[in-house]
């Protein structure tokens, strides 16, 4: 076999090995923010995971129409015990969190 030849051999021998790798190392570096971001949404904090507001009980729904008609529900976290923890913007802009039970009952905790 000539220089040339192996040459020709070795460059196509370490295409075919690295070229995947740096493919997925890309794609790896590339997503791994994602990943991680959406990892600490379902992080708890303080026990309470966040919940998309469609994911709440009717009680709880109409505790919030009852105490707080002008009130706007900004996030709804759930505990492992079902209870909620609820951030609500009220009309004057002061956010407010408050706690319930998934029947309703407002909880101090």
């Amino acid at each position: 076999m000539s220089k040339e030849m192996l040459r020709n051999v070795f460059f196509a021998l370490v295409i075919t090995i690295f070229i995947p790798t740096t493919d997925i190392a890309a794609s790896t570096l590339i997503t791994a923010p994602y990943r991680v971001a959406n990892a600490l949404k379902k992080m708890p904090i303080d026990g309470f995971i966040k919940i998309n507001s469609g994911e709440l009980p009717g009680a709880v729904i109409q505790a919030l129409i009852k105490d707080f008609p002008t009130s706007t529900l900004r996030s709804a976290f759930k505990n492992s015990k079902s209870q909620f923890k609820l951030e609500m913007v009220l009309e004057s802009g002061k956010v407010m969190i408050v706690y319930t039970d998934a029947y309703g009952n407002w909880l101090k905790l």
